[in-house]
């Protein structure tokens, strides 16, 4: 038979098969681009084209079967193989199964400091070195270092967004094996083949939407229970789609108010404003002692009734049924200034913006 005109009618009925003995497998294949292309070739009995099947799956439904994939690669495999038993000028050596490239990036899934203009600029170092060690610039031993830094920072990006690493070569040394073994032989041809490498890849990124809600500058505060709180927050923020989990920044916001407050409250030096001892969670009245003892006059006043509004948005979003992100966005910022705020009155560090 020709796979050429018949591969995908050979992919359904795999797919009806499979349906019959093993849902999971036929949803894979009903939910991927399913391909073959020529890998190998043996000229015995007259030719035998050898093919390795490429299935194209979800990211999510990869995730969900990845621990799985060389069991699920083996048995969809064998489907396909023995409908084509007797064919003996084609045969099936492989199938493999990778995430489709998504048309977007979940932000969520990487770390929260890094933005949309970070990702690009690692990626086009990275070119910027594969193309300038392959055009007579510097010598691979004085940058190789820096180069594998790059790699694997991106590569454990890549990872955990899902999506498979375009650039094979960990190495710059492997990547002088490719360019040097003759199919590369001019400089434009190696700038070409890495710029067409990362090519998909930098499509996807430049028309994702940058993270929302994260814009507003912090600097860690060295506060590690409330630095911890606010890489939550800002990650739960990059994750949040429903009025729920909008409402759940209120109540992590209130939370890290509170680990504020433990932090820079000493109930021995600094006194309340009145009688009553502040409980544990008291956020206001510890904040509110502790602003009194560092700072005097209309500033007093002022930072009081900014820890009063963020703990009452913060209040406000936590029972608002009908939270938006722009509420939960609002929620944030105000969090975040008022951390970066008490820390420069703790005289311990100065926060630059």
């Amino acid at each position: 038979m020709s796979l050429n005109t018949e591969f995908e009618v050979l992919v359904n009925t795999v797919t009806a098969l499979l349906d019959k003995k093993n849902k999971l497998y036929s949803n894979i294949l009903q939910s991927s681009k399913v391909s073959a292309e020529i890998t190998d070739y043996d000229n015995w009995n007259g030719g035998i084209d050898i093919y390795t099947i490429t299935v194209s799956l979800d990211i999510y439904l990869y995730s969900e079967i990845e621990d799985k994939l060389e069991e699920y690669e083996k048995s969809i495999l064998d489907e396909f193989s023995f409908l084509i038993r007797d064919d003996e000028n084609n045969v099936f050596s492989n199938l493999v199964i990778k995430p489709n490239m998504q048309n977007s990036i979940n932000w969520g899934a990487i770390d929260v400091s890094i933005m949309k203009s970070d990702l690009i600029k690692l990626i086009d170092n990275i070119k910027s070195l594969m193309i300038s060690v392959a055009t007579n610039g510097p010598k691979i031993q004085t940058v190789n270092d820096e180069y594998k830094n790059i790699y694997y920072k991106l590569s454990d990006i890549f990872k955990s967004l899902i999506i498979e690493n375009p650039n094979p070569y960990d190495d710059l040394w492997k990547w002088y094996g490719k360019w040097s073994a003759g199919d590369l032989t001019s400089y434009q041809s190696r700038r070409i083949f890495i710029n067409d490498m990362y090519s998909n890849m930098l499509n996807v990124i430049n028309s994702s939407p940058d993270r929302q809600g994260t814009s507003h500058p912090y600097e860690p505060t060295g506060w590690e229970r409330v630095d911890r709180s606010v890489t939550e927050l800002r990650k739960r923020i990059n994750e949040a789609t429903n009025e729920e989990q909008f409402q759940t920044i209120g109540l992590l916001s209130r939370e890290s108010i509170i680990s504020l407050a433990q932090e820079v409250y000493k109930p021995d030096i600094h006194k309340g404003l009145d009688t009553i001892e502040p409980s544990k969670t008291d956020a206001n009245r510890m904040l509110e002692a502790f602003i009194a003892n560092e700072l005097g006059g209309g500033k007093n006043e002022l930072l009081r009734r900014n820890v009063k509004s963020t703990l009452a948005l913060a209040n406000y979003l936590t029972h608002k049924r009908t939270a938006t992100k722009n509420d939960a966005s609002l929620c944030l910022i105000s969090v975040m200034s008022l951390i970066n705020t008490i820390k420069i009155v703790s005289k311990e560090e100065v926060i630059y913006f």
